[in-house]
């Protein structure tokens, strides 16, 4: 099935040997993580291609090549077996039903966007008073490098849950967003999300005035049983805390982050414990 084949390919080193073009979309992101001013022409030289022409490439607008495959493989000083790998699996791709190449890719894009935090944030600066579609302000606004303001707008465009009219105006579709990768896969890119999430909260305490931001703990002993009620619970303070901060003008996109987990397992203490010593009876006092 095409969706086996996709679920192995998104797990797969970024070095993807069916797909040279989605690594070359990682690799640009991944740098741009380690150096915020590193730029597609910095990319372009090091990969021995013309910027405009790698851009191209990378948004899907131009086909690649064997030709263009050698040059960027070349470029990039991948070996033999790597470069080999890409033109066998261009080879396998180009005799593909035009359908099923476009499923592979919506399914890569699904997962990218599901599992980086700013896909979300920004389709919500669309909703600000003071929007801007400009990759330049979002890229600003957001703290993300411009290739990865661009990356992540062809990607919601691909998926059509960003539409931009023929007056430039954009429009956010994902009330109606339904992921096509299974169940085990969202599940990956979910926890991925998350983790950045907490990592941002992490980072708001130092790089956040307290009187834009509320930050907050409790450490209990709680009822497990009573769980599925404490879910329900948060489900709806988020939806009304939501209500409440969208009504009327808006001018900032905020993240509310809400994490219930158990600081330790007494489950586990309780079997070490009988591991090592044996069961107590009831009565029994130890020091």
């Amino acid at each position: 099935m095409i969706q086996d084949n996709i679920g192995k390919d998104i797990q797969k080193d970024e070095k993807n040997p069916s797909d040279l073009r989605i690594y070359l979309q990682q690799e640009l992101l991944r740098r741009c993580r380690i150096n915020p001013n590193y730029s597609l022409r910095a990319f372009a030289r090091s990969a021995g291609i013309n910027h405009s022409t790698l851009s191209q490439i990378i948004r899907g607008k131009r086909p690649l090549t064997e030709k263009s495959i050698l040059k960027l493989c070349k470029g990039l000083n991948f070996g033999p077996e790597e470069t080999s790998g890409y033109i066998e699996g261009f080879r396998e791709t180009t005799g593909k039903d035009v359908n099923q190449k476009n499923y592979h890719q919506l399914t890569i894009d699904a997962f990218q966007v599901i599992s980086d935090w700013y896909h979300w944030a920004i389709l919500e600066l669309i909703k600000v008073q003071e929007f801007q579609a400009s990759s330049k302000w979002i890229s600003k606004v957001l703290g993300i490098s411009i290739n990865e303001v661009n990356v992540a707008i062809e990607r919601l465009k691909r998926l059509e849950i960003l539409e931009v009219d023929e007056n430039g105006k954009w429009n956010d579709h994902s009330d109606g967003f339904t992921t096509i990768i299974d169940k085990e896969f969202t599940n990956i890119a979910l926890k991925k999300y998350q983790k950045q999430l907490l990592e941002k909260a992490a980072n708001a305490m130092d790089d956040t005035d307290r009187d834009q931001r509320d930050q907050s703990s409790m450490t209990m002993a709680v009822n497990v049983e009573k769980m599925p009620e404490a879910k329900k619970i948060i489900k709806k303070f988020r939806r009304d805390l939501c209500d409440l901060l969208e009504d009327g003008n808006r001018q900032e996109v905020y993240q509310l982050v809400v994490s219930l987990f158990p600081l330790g397992n007494v489950k586990k203490g309780r079997s070490t414990e009988e591991s090592e010593i044996g069961p107590r009876e009831a009565n029994e006092t130890q020091f």
